[in-house]
C-alpha cells in the first residue's frame, strides 16, 4: 500500500498543505525546527487507523475541524481517495462527504495494525539509538536483535521487567529485601503461633469484670450529678446576663408613656411629605414668574415683524427658475455653437461627394452610402490580391528549379553498378557469440585456477601425504562419512546446555553452602546474644501446668487434706508463672523469636537444598561422559577422525569446500570442452564464406593454430567484407531514394503552380463583380477603389454630424424661450415690471429671489413665536394648578396631624421620631430576653436581686462543678484501667481477629502465588516464541542484513556471524575487513546504530514476503550517520522504494541537498516545509486573560491559536514534541526528562 498524496487540510500547525508522494525513489520532508515534522509523521498513522480520541494536534484547529485527505493505491492500480475527520461516526468519507466503509481501508492495510505499523514501519531517532544500545547491552544476544528489529520493541526491558516483578513477589533462598509472597508466609506463621497462644483465666476475669462494673455504676452516679451541677451554673449565669438588659426595657417603658402625653404624633412620613410640599410650592411659584415674563417678550417681537402675502405665493417659481438660469444660459451657447457646426459639416459633406462623384447632384438625402457586405466583399479582395500574385511567381520558380535537379539524379543512379547479397555472411556474424573467444579464455584461466584452490585446500587439510596423488585423496575424503551442521549443531546445543547446567548448578551449591554458613553465623549470634524462647519452650511449660491442673480438679479437696495438697498447689502456681513469664517474653521478644525462627527454617530449607543439588552434580557427571562417547560415535571414518568440537565448524568448512571445488572444477572442464567446440565451428564458417567472396585467407589457416587467436582475426576480415558490401546497398539505394523523391516533389510542384494560376483568375472575376455593384469600373485598381470608398464614407458621416447639429440648435432654442414665458408670468404675480433683455433678465430676476427668501424667513419666525407664546401659556396655567394642589395638600397634613400650623407639625414630628427610635431599641431589648427565656418569669426570678449577690451565686455554681468533675474524671480512669485489664485476659476477640487476619493473608498469598505462575508463563513463553523465531528467520534475515551492513558501513564491516558464547547463549559477532572477527559491544554508537537499522530493514523485507508492504517512514535516524554513510543509507533506502513506500523526514537541509546529488535522476523527491510561527498574544492574553488570533493573512502554516507554542526540539535527542502548558516551555522531551 503507497500513499501516492498526502493533504494535510487541517492537523496540528499545517493549513493545506500538500505533500505529493507518487514519484518513485526516497521522499525526504525536511524542515526547520518546530516546522512540523512529528505531525506530520503522527499524521499518516492517524490518516490509516483514525484519529486518537485526546489528539493534542489541535491547537490550531478545534478537533472537530481536523482533517487529512489522501490517495491511496494497492500497488496493483487500484486508487483510493479518502478524506479523515475527527467524528465518532464516518470518520472516513470521499472528497464529496459520502461515507466510506472502515473494511476498504483495512483490506488495503492487509492486516497491518496500528502497533504494527508505528513499531515496525515507523522508525525514530530514538527509537535507532535505544536498538543499538540494545545490541551493545545485550552483548550481541541473537535472539533479542532479531526479535527486536522484527517488532521494534525492547526484549531486553520486557524480559527485565518480568523478572523483576517475579522477584518482588518470591525469592526462594534468602534476600535483604522480603519479597511479597515471602513476607506473607512469615506474617502466616506468625499470626498462627499468636492464635494458638491466646488463652483465657476464668477467676481472672470474672473478677476483673465485677472491677468494671462497680467502676461504670461510680461514673454513672457521677456524671448525672456533675450534669444537674452545671445545670444550675448555666441558669444563675443567664440570671447575672439578662439584669441589665432588665434595666434597659424598663427605662425605655418610660421614655414611651411621657411622650405620649407631651401632644399628638405625626402620622408615619409626615417630615417627608412636609419638605416635598414647602420645595413644590416654591418651586411653582418660580415658574409662575418666569413664564409671565416670557410672554411679554415674545408678544414684543411679534409686533416687529411683517410678510407679503403675494411673494409667499410666488417663492416656489422663483426658486425653481433661479436653479434653471445657469442651465438656461448654457443652452444660448449651445444654440448658437449648432448652428455654426452645422454649416461647417454640410460644406465638408458636399466637397467629399463631388471627389467621388462628379457631375453628380448631391440630394437631399444626402451621399448614398455603399452597402457594408459590398465593402467588406471589395476590402476582402483587395487583402487576397497581393498574397495571390506572390503564390504564383514563388510557385513557377520552384517548378523549374526542382525539374533540373530531377534531371541530374537519373543521370547518377544509371551510372553505379547492381549490388552484391550479404545475406549468409551476415548470419554468421550476428549469430555467433561476440564474447566466444573472451569465454574461451575464461574457462581456461577458470578450469586452471580451480585445480590450483584445490590442491592448495587440499594440502590446508594436513591430509595430503596420506594418499600418492590429489585425485586418490579428493575421493577418499568426499567419500568419507562425517556428521552434518545440524548434528554437530544439536550436539553443541547438547553440550552447551548441559555445561551451562552444570555451571548453574555448581554456582548454586556455592551460593547455597555460603548461604547455610550465613544462617548458621546468625543464629549462633543470636542465642548468643537473646537466646529467644520457642513456642516449643511455651507448650512445654503450658503442658506441665495443665498436668498439675487437671490433677487438682479431679483430685478435688481429699489432695488439698493431705500433706500433698500446698506443695502441689505452690508446683501449680509456679509452673502458672514460668508458663505467663514464657508467654510474655515470647510477646515482649517476638521480633527476636521471629528471627529465630525464621533462620531455623531457612537452615533447613538450605541444608535440604544442599543435598539435591550434590545428587544434581553427580547426575550431570554421568551424562558429561556420556555426552563425550556421543561425540566419537559420530565420527566412524578413520579418513576423518573426531576433532575438537571448537574445531569442528572449521572442519566441515573444508570439507564443504573440497566438494564445492571439486565439483566446480567438473563444471569448468565441460563448460571449457564446449566453448572451445564453439569456437572451431564459428572460424570453419567464416574461412568458407570469406574464400567463396574471394577473400585468400590461406596464410591465416596454419597447422595446429589456436582457434582463439584465429577467430578474432576471421572475424575482422569478415566485417570488412561486410562493411564494403553493405555501403554498396546503401549507395545504390540512396541514389533510387533521390531520382523517386524528385520526381515526386516535381509532380506536386506542377499541381501548385496550376492551383496558385486558377486562384488569381477566379478574383479577377470576383473583382470585376464586387466593384460593379459599387459603382466603380472593373479595371479600377484595388487601392483606388478602397480610396474611394473611404471618402463616401467620410462624406456620410459629416452630413449626419450636421443633421444632428441642427436638430440641437432647435431643442436649445424652445428650452430658452419656455424659460422667459416662465419669467414674465411670475413677475405679473409678483405685480413687477417683466425684464425686456436677457442681461436685465438675470439680475433681476437673482433680486426677486433674494425678496422672496428674507420673505419666507420672516414668515418662518413669526410662525416660531406663535408656538413659543402658545406654551408659555400652558406652562403658566400648569404651574398655577400645582401651586393650588401644594396648598390643598399641606392644609390636609394639619388636619391629619391635628395641629393648626408648620411650627407644630415640625414639634409632632420631633415627638414620632423619638417614639420610634425608642420602640426600636425596645424591640431589640426584648428580642434578646426572649431568646433567655419568658421575659415575666425572668422579671419573677430577678426581683429584689443586684449584680453583687447574682456574681455570688455564679461563683459558688462554678466551684461545685469543678469539683465534680474532678471526681468524674478520676472514675472514668479507674473504669479504663478496668476495661483494660479484662480485654487483656479476655482472648476471645483477639483470637477473632487473629482467625480473620490469617485468611485475609492466605487469600492474598493464594492471589500473589497466582500472579507469579503467570508471569512465570509469560517469561518462558516469550523466551520459547524468541529462540523460535531465531530458529526459523536467522539465515534469510542474517544473510540481507549482513549485505545492507556492509553497504551502510561503506565496507569497513563485511560479515555478521552466529555463535554461541561460554554460556550456551546464541550470539552475533561482526566481521571488520580483513576477516577481524569483534564483538557488538565493542562497536560504537554510530556502527551499532547502523547495525541494528541493517537488521530492521532486512526483517521489514519479511513484511513484503507475505504481501504487507506499507510505508516506510523514518524520522532524523542519520544524526550519528557521517555524509559518507548517509549516502549509503539514502541508497540503500532507494533500493528498497520500490517494494516499499519510503518517506524520510528531517531537519537537516544538507540532508536533502545530499538525497538530490547522490540518488539518481527521478528518485530523490524534496518537500519543504515552512516553519511555524505561532501569532503574537494580545494584551489581554499577556496579562492573563483568554488568547486571540491575530487579525489578517497568515501563511498556511502558520496559522494558530496564542495559547499554543507549538513543537519543539528536544536537546538531546533532537526529537520534536508538544508542549501546551503554561509558563517557560522545557528543553527537554518528556521522555528524556524521565530518564533524567
Amino acid at each position: 500500500m503507497r500513499i501516492e498524496h498526502l493533504g494535510l487540510t487541517a492537523f496540528g500547525p499545517f493549513t493545506d498543505l500538500p505533500l505529493n508522494l507518487s514519484g518513485p525513489g526516497v521522499h525526504v520532508v525536511h524542515g526547520p525546527n518546530e516546522a512540523g515534522k512529528t505531525s506530520a509523521l503522527t499524521a499518516m498513522g492517524e490518516l490509516l487507523y483514525g484519529f486518537d480520541h485526546r489528539t493534542p494536534y489541535d491547537f490550531v484547529h478545534g478537533k472537530p475541524d481536523l482533517r487529512l485527505d489522501a490517495v491511496l493505491s494497492d500497488g496493483s492500480g487500484t486508487t483510493l481517495e479518502v478524506v479523515r475527520h475527527k467524528r465518532n461516526r464516518n470518520s472516513l468519507t470521499g472528497p464529496d462527504g459520502t461515507p466510506i466503509p472502515e473494511e476498504r481501508m483495512t483490506a488495503l492495510l492487509n492486516g497491518v495494525t496500528p502497533e504494527v505499523f508505528s513499531s515496525t514501519f515507523a522508525l525514530t531517532l530514538k527509537e535507532l539509538k535505544r536498538g543499538g544500545q540494545q545490541l551493545i547491552e545485550g552483548r550481541g544476544n541473537l535472539g533479542q536483535a532479531l526479535y527486536s528489529a522484527r517488532s521494534g520493541r525492547d526484549l531486553r526491558a520486557v524480559l527485565r521487567h518480568l523478572k523483576e516483578r517475579q522477584e518482588s513477589l518470591y525469592l526462594s533462598s534468602g534476600n535483604a529485601r522480603k519479597p511479597a509472597v515471602n513476607d506473607l508466609m512469615l506474617r502466616h506463621k506468625v499470626l498462627q503461633r499468636d492464635l494458638e497462644a491466646v488463652q483465657t483465666r476464668s477467676e481472672a476475669f470474672d473478677r476483673l469484670r465485677g472491677q468494671v462494673k462497680e467502676a461504670a455504676a461510680a461514673v454513672e452516679e457521677l456524671e448525672k450529678n456533675y450534669q444537674e451541677a452545671y445545670a444550675e451554673h448555666r441558669r444563675q449565669e443567664k440570671l447575672l446576663r439578662v439584669l441589665p438588659q432588665l434595666r434597659e426595657r424598663r427605662r425605655i417603658l418610660h421614655v414611651l408613656e411621657s411622650l405620649s402625653t407631651e401632644g399628638p404624633l405625626a402620622p408615619p412620613g409626615a417630615d417627608e411629605r412636609l419638605r416635598r410640599l414647602e420645595q413644590e410650592r416654591e418651586q411653582q411659584e418660580t415658574l409662575c414668574g418666569r413664564a409671565a415674563r416670557n410672554l411679554d417678550s415674545l408678544r414684543e417681537q411679534m409686533a416687529g415683524l411683517e410678510v407679503d402675502a403675494r411673494l409667499t405665493e410666488a417663492g416656489g417659481e422663483v426658486a425653481s427658475l433661479a436653479e434653471l438660469l445657469a442651465g438656461v444660459n448654457k443652452s444660448v451657447r449651445e444654440w448658437e455653437a449648432s448652428e455654426r457646426d452645422g454649416h461647417t459639416y454640410h460644406a465638408d459633406a458636399v466637397r467629399l461627394w463631388a471627389q467621388v462623384r462628379p457631375g453628380q447632384e448631391l440630394g437631399e438625402a444626402g451621399p448614398e452610402r455603399v452597402a457594408d457586405s459590398v465593402s467588406e466583399r471589395i476590402e476582402a479582395l483587395a487583402e487576397q490580391h497581393p498574397h495571390l500574385k506572390a503564390e504564383e511567381d514563388s510557385a513557377r520558380r520552384q517548378r523549374d528549379a526542382k525539374a533540373e535537379e530531377a534531371m541530374a539524379s537519373r543521370a547518377a543512379l544509371e551510372a553505379l553498378n547492381a549490388p552484391e547479397d550479404d545475406g549468409r555472411l551476415r548470419t554468421v556474424l550476428e549469430q555467433a557469440p561476440v564474447s566466444l573467444e573472451e569465454s574461451l579464455r575464461r574457462d581456461r584461466t577458470e578450469a586452471a585456477d580451480l585445480s590450483t584452490r584445490l590442491e592448495t585446500a587440499l594440502a590446508a587439510t594436513g591430509w595430503a601425504e596420506r594418499w600418492a596423488d590429489m585425485d586418490q585423496a579428493c575421493s577418499a575424503l568426499l567419500s568419507a562419512f562425517a556428521p552434518g551442521r545440524d548434528e554437530v549443531s544439536a550436539y553443541r546445543d547438547r553440550l552447551n546446555d548441559h555445561r551451562a547446567r552444570r555451571k548453574t548448578a555448581r554456582k548454586e551449591q556455592s551460593h547455597r553452602e555460603k548461604q547455610r554458613d550465613k544462617h548458621r553465623g546468625e543464629l549462633e549470634d543470636l542465642c548468643s546474644r537473646v537466646d529467644p524462647p520457642t513456642e516449643e519452650d511455651l507448650r512445654e511449660h503450658r503442658r506441665k501446668r495443665d498436668e498439675l491442673w487437671e490433677r487438682i480438679r479431679t483430685e478435688g479437696l481429699p489432695i488439698a487434706a493431705t500433706e500433698e495438697g500446698p506443695a502441689l498447689a505452690r508446683d501449680f502456681e509456679e509452673a502458672s508463672t514460668r508458663a505467663d513469664t514464657l508467654a510474655d517474653r515470647l510477646r515482649n521478644e517476638a521480633e527476636a523469636v521471629n528471627r529465630r525462627l525464621t533462620l531455623e527454617s531457612q537452615l533447613r530449607d538450605v541444608e535440604l537444598d544442599l543435598a539435591y543439588g550434590q545428587e544434581e552434580l553427580a547426575g550431570l557427571a554421568s551424562e558429561h561422559a556420556e555426552l563425550e562417547r556421543e561425540w566419537g560415535a559420530l565420527w566412524p571414518d578413520e579418513a576423518v577422525p573426531a576433532p575438537r568440537l571448537n574445531e569442528t565448524e572449521t572442519l566441515l568448512g573444508r570439507l564443504q569446500e573440497l566438494r564445492d571445488l571439486h565439483e566446480k572444477q567438473k563444471e569448468a572442464l565441460n563448460a571449457l570442452r564446449d566453448t572451445e567446440r564453439s569456437v572451431r565451428t564459428v572460424a570453419d564458417q567464416l574461412s568458407a564464406l570469406l574464400s567463396d567472396s574471394g577473400v585468400d585467407v590461406a596464410p591465416l589457416l596454419v597447422p595446429d593454430c589456436d582457434h582463439a587467436v584465429l577467430l578474432p582475426q576471421l572475424r575482422d576480415l569478415a566485417r570488412e567484407e561486410r562493411d564494403r558490401r553493405a555501403k554498396a546497398v546503401e549507395g545504390h539505394t540512396a541514389a533510387l531514394h533521390r531520382v523517386e523523391s524528385d520526381e515526386r516533389e516535381l509532380e506536386r510542384l506542377e499541381r501548385d503552380l496550376e492551383q496558385a494560376e486558377s486562384a488569381l483568375a477566379r478574383w479577377s472575376e470576383q473583382w470585376g463583380e464586387a466593384v460593379e455593384a459599387a459603382g466603380f469600373s472593373a479595371d479600377t485598381p484595388p487601392q483606388a477603389v478602397r480610396d474611394d470608398l473611404d471618402r463616401l464614407e467620410r462624406a456620410a458621416e459629416l452630413w449626419t454630424r450636421a443633421r444632428e447639429a441642427e436638430g440641437r440648435a432647435r431643442r436649445a432654442q424652445q428650452e430658452v424661450e419656455e424659460f422667459d414665458q416662465r419669467v414674465r408670468a411670475v413677475f405679473g404675480i409678483c405685480g413687477l415690471t417683466p425684464p425686456q433683455e436677457r442681461a436685465d433678465r438675470d439680475r433681476e430676476l437673482r433680486d426677486l429671489h433674494r425678496r422672496v427668501q428674507d420673505n419666507a424667513e420672516a414668515e418662518h419666525k413669526l410662525s416660531t413665536l406663535q408656538e413659543s407664546v402658545a406654551q408659555e401659556e400652558d406652562a403658566l396655567a400648569d404651574a398655577r394648578a400645582a401651586l393650588e394642589r401644594a396648598e390643598k395638600d399641606l392644609s390636609a397634613l394639619l388636619e391629619e396631624t391635628g395641629v393648626c400650623d408648620t411650627a407644630a407639625l415640625r414639634e409632632a414630628i420631633e415627638r414620632a421620631t423619638k417614639t420610634v427610635q425608642e420602640r426600636r431599641s425596645l424591640d431589640q431589648v426584648q428580642g434578646q430576653l426572649n431568646r433567655e427565656g419568658d421575659i415575666d418569669r425572668l422579671e419573677k426570678q430577678t426581683a429584689g436581686l443586684d449584680d453583687t449577690t447574682a456574681a455570688a451565686r455564679v461563683q459558688a455554681a462554678q466551684e461545685e462543678l469543678d469539683e465534680l468533675d474532678g471526681k468524674r474524671t478520676a472514675a472514668r480512669e479507674r473504669h479504663t484501667r478496668a476495661r483494660g485489664e479484662l480485654e487483656r485476659v479476655d482472648g476471645s476477640a483477639r483470637a477473632a481477629d487473629l482467625a480473620e487476619e490469617r485468611a485475609a493473608v492466605t487469600a492474598e498469598i493464594q492471589e500473589r502465588v497466582a500472579e507469579y505462575m503467570r508471569l512465570t508463563f509469560a517469561h518462558e513463553i516469550l523466551t520459547a516464541q524468541v529462540e523460535a523465531y531465531q530458529q526459523q528467520n536467522q539465515g534469510p534475515v542474517l544473510l540481507r542484513a549482513q549485505d545492507l551492513f556492509k553497504v551502510l558501513t561503506l565496507g569497513r564491516f563485511t560479515g555478521l556471524r552466529p555463535d554461541v558464547d561460554e554460556n550456551g547463549a546464541h550470539v552475533l559477532h561482526v566481521v571488520r575487513r580483513g576477516g577481524r572477527v569483534e564483538e557488538v559491544d565493542a562497536l560504537s554508537e554510530g556502527t551499532a546504530d547502523q547495525l541494528y537499522l541493517a537488521l530492521r530493514l532486512a526483517s521489514l523485507e519479511q513484511y513484503a514476503d507475505a504481501n504487507q508492504m506499507m510505508p516506510f517512514v523514518v524520522d532524523d535516524v542519520f544524526m550519528t550517520f557521517d555524509d559518507e554513510r548517509a549516502v549509503a543509507a539514502l541508497e540503500v533506502l532507494n533500493g528498497m522504494a520500490d517494494r516499499f513506500q519510503v518517506v524520510v523526514f528531517t531537519h537537516h537541509d544538507h540532508l536533502a541537498d545530499l538525497a538530490e546529488r547522490s540518488l539518481p535522476t527521478g528518485r530523490a523527491h524534496l518537500h519543504a516545509l515552512p516553519r511555524f510561527e505561532p501569532p503574537l498574544r494580545s494584551a489581554a492574553a499577556l496579562g492573563g486573560g483568554t488568547s486571540v488570533m491575530t487579525v489578517g493573512p497568515t501563511p498556511p502554516s502558520a496559522v494558530a491559536t496564542a495559547s499554543s507554542p507549538g513543537e519543539r526540539t528536544c536537546r538531546d535527542c533532537g526529537n520534536t514534541f508538544i508542549h501546551r502548558k503554561r509558563g517557560r516551555p522545557p528543553v527537554l522531551c518528556p521522555e528524556c526528562r524521565e530518564n533524567t
